[in-house]
């Protein structure tokens, strides 16, 4: 081993920002602690041992056999840290690298299909094909977008991009595409007061209040309802969307939030799904300084909500 290679084996800050960890999640920092706490505690051993047996020999086995039992204790647990965070580095690269090749063709796959429609004549079952392709193509989409977005946020460097804007104009552009739609003549309700401006990442709120929204519709029946509201409650802006829909099974609620869950009684509306949505929402809320939660009866429907501080 070369010079550079053992100052870089050294260089504990380094390596911790490979890992992309914090110091206290770091292997090699929590290694040299446990360095430090392991002489301070021999020392201390040393002492008070001298001042018990008084015979130095005696006195010099004990403070030997502790160290040792300390070092091969220490070396065990920071080793296993070391392999997870190794393990983890290598599943976050593994994500980044397949999520990323996959979003062009997908992409492409979604305009080719388009433009086929448009340029082919189809007749009724055709059709039938073409919307099952794109609706699996929009899926795929989805879940990678999904994937990639958990990995980013599993990243400590992770930053959301904060500033001032409207959630009044960020809510309006949402609802635009949500008034009623069209293929389940489910009808979308609006309760919105005007609220203040607040500082927070408006493309990353956007995709909790969409999902929101879109998980209400997917999840209520023809001819059913849905309301969104959005008011301020003291120092909060509060955001709210009931549906009439199917709602969660009382025993899985304390999961609806997990990662790669969903409720059982979603495959009676859609058979696939990442089980990331509601996740990442979570996540998304929580460390933009807020809090989310939800209200829910089976077959009756559920209320999903955050609230988040105006600053």
């Amino acid at each position: 081993m070369d010079k550079k290679s053992i100052k870089d084996q050294l260089n504990v800050f380094k390596l911790c920002k490979n890992y992309d960890l914090p110091l206290f999640k770091c292997p090699q920092f929590l290694f040299l602690v446990m360095g430090v706490i392991i002489i301070a505690v021999i020392l201390l051993t040393y002492t008070i041992g001298e001042e018990i047996f008084g015979e130095p020999m005696v006195v010099l086995a004990i403070v030997t056999g502790e160290a040792l039992i300390l070092f091969i204790v220490g070396y065990a647990i920071i080793s296993g840290f070391e392999k997870m965070a190794e393990v983890n580095q290598m599943k976050s690269d593994f994500v980044d690298l397949v999520t990323h090749q996959l979003r062009s063709p997908l992409t492409t796959l979604k305009w080719g299909f388009e433009d086929l429609r448009q340029e082919v004549e189809t007749n009724e079952e055709q059709d039938k094909y073409f919307e099952s392709l794109q609706g699996n193509v929009e899926k795929m989409s989805e879940m990678v977008n999904n994937l990639l977005m958990l990995s980013r946020m599993d990243q400590e460097g992770h930053k959301f991009e904060l500033k001032k804007f409207s959630v009044n104009e960020l809510l309006d552009g949402i609802l635009e595409n949500y008034l009623v739609d069209e293929n389940k003549d489910v009808k979308v309700k609006r309760d919105i007061e005007e609220v203040p401006e607040i500082t927070s990442d408006p493309a990353q709120l956007e995709i909790v209040m969409d999902n929101f929204v879109s998980n209400a519709i997917k999840y209520t029946p023809k001819g059913g309802e849905v309301e969104v509201r959005l008011k301020q409650e003291g120092k909060d802006i509060i955001f709210e969307v009931e549906d009439s829909g199917i709602g969660i099974p009382k025993e899985e609620q304390h999961k609806v939030f997990a990662k790669f869950e969903r409720a059982s009684n979603v495959s009676k509306v859609e058979q696939t799904g990442s089980g990331l949505g509601l996740f990442l929402t979570k996540e998304i809320v929580t460390k933009l300084g807020g809090k989310i939660g939800f209200d829910s009866v089976e077959d009756e429907g559920s209320t999903f909500w955050f609230k988040l501080p105006i600053k």
